[in-house]
Parts: C-alpha cells; structure tokens; sequence
C-alpha cells in the first residue's frame, strides 16, 4: 500500500509540474521503487496519476459484494454498491492527505489526454459493475443492473459536487452518507410508477 501511495504522489506531482511529459521511470524514481514495482501498482501513467486500475483490494471488494458481504435486511442492491464504494473509497484515500482529489480534478480539467483516460476507465469500470451486479442477482435483466450501477454512481457524484453560492446547499450540509441517503431516496421516488 505505501509503494502505490508514493507512485500515485510521484505521478501526480510529476504531471502537476511537467504535463504528461514524463515517464513511468520518472515516477518510479521519484517515488524510490523500481519500475517492476510501477507495474506491480498501475499499467501506466495515467492510471497511476488517477490513482485508479485493479489492485488487491478492489478484487477482494468485489469478492466481498459477490459474496453477499454488504447485504443487509432491507437492503437492495444500489446501497451495497454504495456500501463496496465506501469502502473503496477508504482504501483508496489512505494516505493520500487533504487536497488530493481536488489536485487530480484540476490536471484532468487540464489534460485531455488524462480525460479522455478517465472516461474510458469509468466505462469500463461501470461495465465490470454491470456484470459483478448480474453474478450476484441473476434474476435481474441487464437494464435494470444498468440502472442500479448508474444509480449508484449518481448517488456518489451527487454527494460529492460542491455547490456555487447560488445553487440549493441542502444536500451539503449533510454529511456523505446522509447525503446519499436523501439522493437514493429522491431517485427511487422518482423511479417509483404513478398513481393513475
């Protein structure tokens, strides 16, 4: 885990300063590993400044969710793909201090390239949901794992936007988990049929 923490630093600091225009062996230099260890972390660059791609503990939550770990009585499937995301999220923060997600969101506004990467690996990364939700609930058809994957992944965007001085602050002034709790809430209203 400290080795992919210094990477992600190091590609982040690197790109900070010099755009993509540095390579995998300037990030596995600057953060004191080899480049063995790089590709031990991340395929490339991009994946390494994004601080995303398959590491153990993803597959171990994706493991867990097949397995039923996140289900609870009452619980449907969007919120134990809230509750897997949380836990990522923990594991993908550690170590990586204040600021550094606000720091990844200003180089791929910057970048292109870096967004045109970001954008390929939520593809895939919602496709490989679809087909974990459809593993775990074989009954559901692929537009409704489609819809609770895009629905979870509102739920997360949604708890995380900040708000201009002139938009409705309600939502933030709840803490995360509260604020996905009064997302899900209004999403399922709104999915719910009509009362003819």
């Amino acid at each position: 885990m400290r080795n992919r923490v210094a990477l992600h630093q190091a590609a982040l600091t690197l790109a900070e300063k010099h755009g993509l225009e540095f390579t995998i062996d300037d990030v596995a230099g600057t953060a004191g590993v080899s480049r063995r260890t790089f590709f031990n972390h991340f395929a490339t660059k991009l994946d390494a400044i994004l601080n995303c791609g398959l590491n153990d503990s993803h597959v171990c939550y994706q493991e867990a969710f097949l397995a039923g770990d996140f289900a609870r009585e009452g619980r449907n499937v969007v919120e134990e793909l809230l509750m897997m995301d949380q836990e990522l999220d923990k594991q993908r923060c550690l170590g990586n201090g204040i600021g550094w997600s606000t720091r990844i969101h200003d180089l791929v506004l910057r970048e292109e390239k870096l967004r045109q990467h970001l954008w390929k690996t939520i593809q895939a990364e919602r496709a490989s949901r679809i087909r974990l939700v459809r593993a775990r609930y074989p009954e559901l058809d692929e537009d409704t794992a489609w819809l609770a994957v895009r629905l979870a992944e509102s739920i997360i965007l949604f708890s995380l936007e900040n708000p201009g001085p002139n938009q409705d602050t309600t939502h933030t002034l709840l803490p995360r988990p509260e604020r996905q709790r009064f997302f899900y809430e209004t999403c399922t209203a709104l999915l719910q049929p009509r009362a003819q």
